[in-house]
Protein backbone atom coordinates (compact mmCIF):
# COMPACT_ATOMS: atom_id res chain seq x y z
CA UNK A 1 0.00 0.00 0.00
CA UNK A 2 1.24 3.61 -1.00
CA UNK A 3 -0.41 6.99 -0.07
CA UNK A 4 0.69 10.23 -1.46
CA UNK A 5 1.23 12.31 1.45
CA UNK A 6 4.39 14.58 2.63
CA UNK A 7 3.45 14.31 6.64
CA UNK A 8 5.80 15.93 9.05
CA UNK A 9 5.08 13.01 11.53
CA UNK A 10 3.39 9.60 11.71
CA UNK A 11 2.97 7.05 14.40
CA UNK A 12 1.17 3.76 14.70
CA UNK A 13 -1.67 2.06 17.85
CA UNK A 14 -2.42 -1.26 19.00
CA UNK A 15 -5.50 -0.96 16.10
CA UNK A 16 -3.11 -1.35 13.77
CA UNK A 17 -4.51 2.07 12.74
CA UNK A 18 -1.59 4.91 11.44
CA UNK A 19 -1.60 8.17 11.88
CA UNK A 20 0.27 11.06 9.99
CA UNK A 21 0.61 15.16 10.93
CA UNK A 22 0.67 18.10 8.69
CA UNK A 23 1.19 21.45 9.90
CA UNK A 24 -1.61 21.86 12.62
CA UNK A 25 -3.76 18.47 10.72
CA UNK A 26 -4.14 15.05 12.26
CA UNK A 27 -5.16 12.46 9.82
CA UNK A 28 -5.91 8.53 10.44
CA UNK A 29 -6.00 5.74 8.46
CA UNK A 30 -7.18 2.44 9.13
CA UNK A 31 -5.01 -0.81 7.88
CA UNK A 32 -6.39 -1.11 4.87
CA UNK A 33 -5.95 2.59 3.88
CA UNK A 34 -9.20 4.01 4.59
CA UNK A 35 -9.42 7.07 6.45
CA UNK A 36 -11.05 7.08 9.76
CA UNK A 37 -10.97 10.08 11.45
CA UNK A 38 -9.36 13.49 11.63
CA UNK A 39 -8.80 16.78 14.09
CA UNK A 40 -6.96 20.31 13.48
CA UNK A 41 -6.61 22.71 16.01
CA UNK A 42 -5.20 25.81 14.19
CA UNK A 43 -5.15 28.38 17.46
CA UNK A 44 -2.18 26.30 18.73
CA UNK A 45 -0.21 26.08 15.63
CA UNK A 46 1.58 23.00 14.07
CA UNK A 47 1.45 19.65 15.84
CA UNK A 48 4.88 18.43 16.76
CA UNK A 49 4.03 14.64 18.06
CA UNK A 50 1.18 12.58 18.75
CA UNK A 51 1.16 9.18 20.79
CA UNK A 52 -1.76 6.89 20.17
CA UNK A 53 -0.60 4.86 22.66
CA UNK A 54 -3.97 4.44 24.16
CA UNK A 55 -6.06 5.69 21.09
CA UNK A 56 -9.41 6.31 23.01
CA UNK A 57 -7.26 8.91 24.93
CA UNK A 58 -4.44 9.82 21.92
CA UNK A 59 -1.76 12.59 22.99
CA UNK A 60 -1.60 15.48 20.88
CA UNK A 61 1.72 17.82 21.43
CA UNK A 62 1.57 21.38 20.55
CA UNK A 63 4.99 22.28 21.55
CA UNK A 64 4.91 26.05 20.57
CA UNK A 65 2.23 26.75 22.42
CA UNK A 66 3.73 24.07 25.40
CA UNK A 67 0.30 22.59 25.29
CA UNK A 68 -0.92 18.97 25.26
CA UNK A 69 -4.50 17.97 23.83
CA UNK A 70 -6.26 14.34 24.13
CA UNK A 71 -8.48 12.70 21.61
CA UNK A 72 -11.23 10.20 21.82
CA UNK A 73 -11.29 7.57 19.19
CA UNK A 74 -13.75 9.69 17.37
CA UNK A 75 -10.66 12.14 16.97
CA UNK A 76 -12.40 14.68 19.05
CA UNK A 77 -10.92 16.78 21.98
CA UNK A 78 -11.31 15.16 25.28
CA UNK A 79 -11.11 17.87 27.73
CA UNK A 80 -9.54 21.22 28.51
CA UNK A 81 -6.16 21.32 27.15
CA UNK A 82 -2.98 20.75 28.93
CA UNK A 83 -1.22 24.05 29.41
CA UNK A 84 2.48 22.67 30.77
CA UNK A 85 3.47 26.09 31.84
CA UNK A 86 0.57 26.14 34.40
CA UNK A 87 2.09 22.73 36.26
CA UNK A 88 5.79 24.66 36.50
CA UNK A 89 6.96 23.35 33.03
CA UNK A 90 7.94 26.44 31.26
CA UNK A 91 10.17 24.92 29.12
CA UNK A 92 9.09 21.10 27.49
CA UNK A 93 11.05 20.18 24.33
CA UNK A 94 9.25 16.24 23.93
CA UNK A 95 6.71 14.23 25.95
CA UNK A 96 5.20 10.95 25.57
CA UNK A 97 2.70 8.78 27.15
CA UNK A 98 3.62 6.63 30.06
CA UNK A 99 1.60 3.98 31.97
CA UNK A 100 -1.70 4.12 33.85
CA UNK A 101 -2.45 7.17 31.47
CA UNK A 102 0.84 8.91 32.84
CA UNK A 103 2.53 11.51 30.76
CA UNK A 104 6.35 11.84 30.53
CA UNK A 105 7.74 15.20 30.05
CA UNK A 106 10.87 16.91 29.34
CA UNK A 107 11.72 19.67 30.98
CA UNK A 108 14.85 21.46 28.99
CA UNK A 109 14.94 24.35 30.82
CA UNK A 110 15.76 22.43 34.10
CA UNK A 111 17.40 19.63 32.35
CA UNK A 112 14.93 16.73 33.91
CA UNK A 113 12.57 14.02 32.76
CA UNK A 114 9.09 14.09 34.83
CA UNK A 115 6.66 12.26 34.77
CA UNK A 116 3.02 13.24 35.40
CA UNK A 117 0.00 10.67 36.50
CA UNK A 118 -3.07 10.73 35.44
CA UNK A 119 -4.17 13.41 37.59
CA UNK A 120 -1.60 15.38 36.21
CA UNK A 121 0.42 15.50 39.47
CA UNK A 122 4.11 14.37 39.35
CA UNK A 123 4.70 10.79 40.26
CA UNK A 124 8.61 10.80 39.33
CA UNK A 125 11.43 13.31 38.71
CA UNK A 126 14.98 12.54 37.98
CA UNK A 127 16.76 15.66 38.74
CA UNK A 128 19.29 17.49 36.59
CA UNK A 129 20.20 14.48 34.55
CA UNK A 130 24.10 15.79 33.73
CA UNK A 131 24.42 14.81 37.45
CA UNK A 132 23.46 10.92 36.38
CA UNK A 133 24.66 11.05 32.71
CA UNK A 134 27.34 13.31 32.53
CA UNK A 135 26.06 15.50 29.65
CA UNK A 136 22.97 17.67 28.54
CA UNK A 137 20.70 15.47 26.54
CA UNK A 138 18.95 16.93 23.57
CA UNK A 139 16.02 14.87 22.69
CA UNK A 140 14.09 14.75 19.42
CA UNK A 141 11.27 12.38 20.70
CA UNK A 142 10.82 10.02 23.49
CA UNK A 143 8.26 6.64 23.74
CA UNK A 144 7.79 4.02 26.48
CA UNK A 145 7.71 0.66 25.81
CA UNK A 146 7.84 -2.70 27.35
CA UNK A 147 8.45 -0.46 30.67
CA UNK A 148 11.19 1.63 29.30
CA UNK A 149 11.44 4.77 28.04
CA UNK A 150 13.63 5.34 25.20
CA UNK A 151 14.70 9.32 24.50
CA UNK A 152 16.44 9.94 20.53
CA UNK A 153 19.10 12.47 21.46
CA UNK A 154 20.80 12.00 17.61
CA UNK A 155 24.12 13.62 19.19
CA UNK A 156 24.60 11.07 21.15
CA UNK A 157 22.54 8.20 21.03
CA UNK A 158 19.11 6.67 22.49
CA UNK A 159 19.34 6.78 25.85
CA UNK A 160 16.89 4.34 28.19
CA UNK A 161 15.41 4.83 31.46
CA UNK A 162 13.35 2.41 33.43
CA UNK A 163 9.76 3.17 33.77
CA UNK A 164 10.96 5.38 37.34
CA UNK A 165 13.04 7.38 35.46
CA UNK A 166 16.39 5.86 36.64
CA UNK A 167 19.08 5.88 33.60
CA UNK A 168 20.11 2.86 32.73
CA UNK A 169 22.17 2.75 29.23
CA UNK A 170 22.35 5.07 26.43
CA UNK A 171 22.34 2.47 22.36
CA UNK A 172 25.20 3.72 20.65
CA UNK A 173 22.04 4.79 17.20
CA UNK A 174 23.58 8.40 16.33
CA UNK A 175 21.74 10.57 13.90
CA UNK A 176 18.66 8.90 13.83
CA UNK A 177 15.46 11.02 12.34
CA UNK A 178 13.51 8.41 14.19
CA UNK A 179 12.82 5.30 15.18
CA UNK A 180 10.83 2.36 16.81
CA UNK A 181 10.65 -0.31 19.38
CA UNK A 182 8.31 -3.31 18.89
CA UNK A 183 8.38 -6.24 21.63
CA UNK A 184 12.00 -6.59 21.76
CA UNK A 185 12.94 -5.01 19.19
CA UNK A 186 14.45 -1.47 17.88
CA UNK A 187 13.63 -0.41 14.69
CA UNK A 188 15.33 2.34 12.24
CA UNK A 189 16.51 3.60 8.98
CA UNK A 190 19.99 3.30 7.70
CA UNK A 191 21.88 2.91 4.86
CA UNK A 192 18.95 2.75 2.26
CA UNK A 193 17.92 0.19 4.77
CA UNK A 194 15.23 -0.97 7.66
CA UNK A 195 17.23 -2.32 10.92
CA UNK A 196 15.85 -4.40 13.55
CA UNK A 197 17.69 -4.28 17.01
CA UNK A 198 17.65 -7.40 19.41
CA UNK A 199 17.26 -5.39 21.98
CA UNK A 200 17.80 -9.14 24.06
CA UNK A 201 20.52 -10.45 22.11
CA UNK A 202 21.92 -7.49 20.73
CA UNK A 203 21.70 -8.62 17.11
CA UNK A 204 21.27 -6.58 14.24
CA UNK A 205 19.77 -7.36 10.95
CA UNK A 206 18.74 -5.59 8.06
CA UNK A 207 15.95 -5.56 4.70
CA UNK A 208 17.03 -3.34 2.10
CA UNK A 209 14.64 -0.51 1.05
CA UNK A 210 13.45 0.36 -2.41
CA UNK A 211 13.87 4.35 -1.81
CA UNK A 212 16.62 6.55 -1.08
CA UNK A 213 14.79 8.73 0.81
CA UNK A 214 13.04 7.00 3.71
CA UNK A 215 13.46 8.62 6.86
CA UNK A 216 10.56 7.48 9.34
CA UNK A 217 9.28 4.20 10.62
CA UNK A 218 6.44 2.60 12.85
CA UNK A 219 6.12 -0.99 13.01
CA UNK A 220 2.03 -2.31 12.73
CA UNK A 221 2.95 -6.46 13.48
CA UNK A 222 4.69 -8.11 10.78
CA UNK A 223 4.63 -4.73 8.57
CA UNK A 224 6.85 -1.25 8.67
CA UNK A 225 4.99 1.83 8.09
CA UNK A 226 7.79 4.12 6.46
CA UNK A 227 7.66 7.92 5.78
CA UNK A 228 9.42 8.21 2.24
CA UNK A 229 9.69 11.76 0.36
CA UNK A 230 6.45 12.38 -0.46
CA UNK A 231 5.07 8.88 0.32
CA UNK A 232 3.89 6.86 3.08
CA UNK A 233 4.54 2.89 2.33
CA UNK A 234 4.35 -0.02 3.80
CA UNK A 235 6.38 -3.18 4.11
CA UNK A 236 6.85 -6.71 5.15
CA UNK A 237 9.38 -7.11 8.37
CA UNK A 238 9.68 -10.72 7.49
CA UNK A 239 13.31 -11.48 6.29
Amino acid sequence: MVIDTAPDAIETDYLNSFYYVSEENLFRISADGRPTGSHTAKIYGNIYSVDPTNPMKTLVYYRDFNTIMFLDNMMTQVGEPVMLQDLGLERTSVVSRSYNNGIWVFDSGNNELIRLDAQLNISHRTGRLNQVTGFIPEPVSMIERNNKLYMNDPQRGIHVFDIYGTFLKTLPFKELNDFDVYEEKLFYIGNDSLHSYDLRYLSDSAIALPGKDSYSVRILGDRALIKSGKKLSLYSTRN
